[in-house]
Parts: structure tokens; sequence; C-alpha cells
């Protein structure tokens, strides 16, 4: 299956990566880019940009 994840704090990641690991294509979202590159090697596909900005997810 494929999810989209808005934000890597502690759930956000962690879910991610249990996603990943089991197998699934995972979008993760987080408008840190410290947090992005963190996680770019465990999960699928990472994205920095602000999630709460209209003009960014049109």
């Amino acid at each position: 299956m494929k999810y989209i994840i808005a934000g890597l704090g502690s759930f956000g990641s962690s879910l991610g990566m249990a996603l990943t690991s089991q197998g699934h294509e995972v979008v993760a979202i987080d408008n840190s880019m410290q947090k992005v590159e963190g996680y770019k090697e465990v999960i699928t596909h990472t994205i920095c940009m602000d999630a709460t900005d209209e003009y960014t997810v049109n």
C-alpha cells in the first residue's frame, strides 16, 4: 500500500519506519530539513515542505 505521513515527530517517524520496513511505500512530509535528511535512508520518500501552506500543497 501507499501512505502519506505529515510530520516526522515521534509518532510520524515511528509509523513511517514501521510501514517502510513492512514493504509499504511511504511519503513523509515535514517542514524541517534536518528531520527529512535524518529519515531519508529509513523511509521510502521524504519531502521538506510546509503541509499547512495551501499554495505549497496545490
